[in-house]
């Protein structure tokens, strides 16, 4: 696929995370992919104080490109994208785990996994509790028949996670 490796995409973050922090921006996370015939250079931001629009990004995008361009000089031809984090945060690292520690999560594991007699839960919304990092494994809490179970579970087996956003309180929140 593409010579960019994990030290690559760390060398990356730590190139531009100072321009970011003076734009007032921080880094969720980067990935290098392939789609089509394109390969991506994918950086999803967060605002320190706010919400990041269109514009932010594409001041971004400007500000890290030259920086990015000159890492990036000997990999393929590349596009790089500058995002916004969203309403629902992927958890891709360690980092994002334990930012959103306190946050209902949507979780998506690789094979069922047997939580409590009889229940195997493959996909399911919880709320993340805590991050061992030495032991890279979460801790969530999810009600189950009314009973409010509390479980780890391995990183490696996670399939994919995201923060989960309540657009029924923010309709209420609005309509007031």
């Amino acid at each position: 696929m593409s010579n960019i490796t994990n030290k690559g995409i760390n060398e990356i973050e730590i190139a531009i995370e100072n321009d970011l922090t003076d734009l007032g921006f921080i880094v969720e996370y980067i990935e290098y992919v392939k789609e089509l015939d394109n390969y991506i250079l994918k950086i999803v931001v967060d605002k320190m104080n706010g919400k990041v629009d269109i514009e932010d990004c594409a001041n971004i995008s400007r500000k890290i490109e030259e920086k990015i361009d000159d890492l990036m000089k000997d990999d393929k031809e590349y596009v790089l994208e500058v995002s916004s984090a969203g309403m629902e945060r992927q958890l891709k690292s360690l980092k994002l785990y334990k930012k959103y520690i306190g946050y209902d999560i949507f979780v998506r594991l690789f094979k069922k996994t047997n939580i409590l007699k009889d229940v195997n839960l493959k996909e399911f919304e919880a709320k993340l509790i805590n991050l061992d990092e030495e032991q890279n494994k979460i801790t969530v809490k999810k009600n189950i028949s009314n009973i409010d179970v509390t479980f780890n579970l391995d990183i490696k087996d996670i399939a994919s996670a995201h923060t989960v956003f309540d657009y029924d309180k923010m309709f209420k929140d609005n309509k007031k």
